[in-house]
């Protein structure tokens, strides 16, 4: 939404070594994913309606607030690193562009339908987005361009090559 396009790196690991390179690290704070935790267990023990319904209220504008925070982070030079339980590991990282090996575009969702992808054709987010996936297996590298297009960036234990989902603007909307 900020027009300026960005890295999103969800690592596979929750302790994050930024050593090496450039960009800001952040305190360890709670997790998205130990609030929304937190917001499913107090759904289950909450005894009323109402009291359901205000820490319901309470958890998801904690949740809307940092997920606000980390997608301005993502407008910034460099990357934005989450961890694998969702905190906030840093930001404006500089990622190295190196060779990202094979990468090829899946047309489904379990990349059962693949076809090889050029990122000759492509910007240097999306070079060193593969090049991280391929580095990091395990991790989902989100490169999002300021035109709205967003790609996605995977390397399963499993698989040799890096693979790429792309989106367009259109298949984001309502999300």
């Amino acid at each position: 939404e900020h027009g300026a396009g960005g890295i999103l790196v969800v690592t596979s690991q929750e302790d994050v070594q930024l050593s090496g390179h450039s960009g800001y690290r952040t305190a360890r704070v709670r997790s998205l994913a130990s609030t929304i935790c937190r917001l499913h267990a107090a759904e289950l023990e909450a005894r009323s309606q109402s009291r359901i319904q205000l820490q319901r209220s309470t958890y998801l504008s904690e949740i809307s607030h940092a997920t606000e925070e980390i997608g301005a982070l993502t407008a910034l030079d460099g990357a934005t690193l989450l961890t694998c339980s969702l905190r906030l590991a840093g930001f404006g990282v500089v990622m190295p562009i190196a060779d990202g090996g094979d990468v090829v575009e899946a047309s489904d969702a379990q990349a059962s339908v693949v076809r090889p992808f050029d990122l000759g054709m492509r910007g240097t987010r999306h070079r060193a987005g593969a090049a991280y996936a391929r580095a990091h297996p395990g991790s989902v590298v989100f490169v999002a361009s300021a035109d709205g297009h967003l790609g996605c960036f995977y390397r399963g234990p499993e698989r040799n090559e890096v693979v790429l989902w792309r989106f367009r603007p259109s298949d984001l909307r309502g999300l």
